[in-house]
């Protein structure tokens, strides 16, 4: 996303030198003799906000999840212990994740998600940590939309 903002950071500064008028006031007159300088300016203006917001979690999961990153989310949470380790807190940081305890339940929620997606705290059988993994894909694929609880 920042590469796009960049793009429309340059192409704005072009446009808006093309259309400046070098003599007094840069705006003046109708608006229609002055349409090129606006529209470099929104596009100035767009891509400083996408050069400042980075990306987002929607383009991180543009279209699902990797098999790759599939796979690195069963992983780190195979050996789930109730709190999140340092390679589960690294990736729940990477999609925009946070971990939070409340009262008997664990729960993991974002910005842009829908609902929390919840965790046990203390794990009774071996196959509650692979539900954990598979449940915690369909959240980030689904933004939290699917809510099961």
């Amino acid at each position: 996303m920042k590469k796009i903002g960049y793009l429309l950071f340059s192409l704005g500064l072009i446009i808006i030198s093309l259309n400046a008028k070098i003599t007094g006031a840069v705006i003046g007159g109708s608006i229609e003799s002055n349409l090129g300088f606006l529209f470099g300016l929104i596009l100035l203006i767009l891509g400083i906000i996408l050069i400042k917001k980075g990306a987002t979690i929607d383009e991180v999961v543009e279209d699902g999840l990797s098999k790759k990153d599939k796979r690195e989310i069963i992983e780190a949470f195979k050996d789930w212990g109730g709190k999140p380790n340092k390679k589960q807190r690294g990736i729940l940081k990477r999609f925009g994740l946070v971990y939070e305890i409340g009262g008997r339940h664990g729960y993991i929620y974002g910005e842009g998600y829908r609902g929390k997606q919840t965790t046990t705290l203390t794990p009774s059988e071996p196959r509650s940590n692979m539900n954990l993994a598979h449940q915690l894909i369909r959240y980030i694929e689904n933004r939290g939309s699917y809510r099961d609880n």
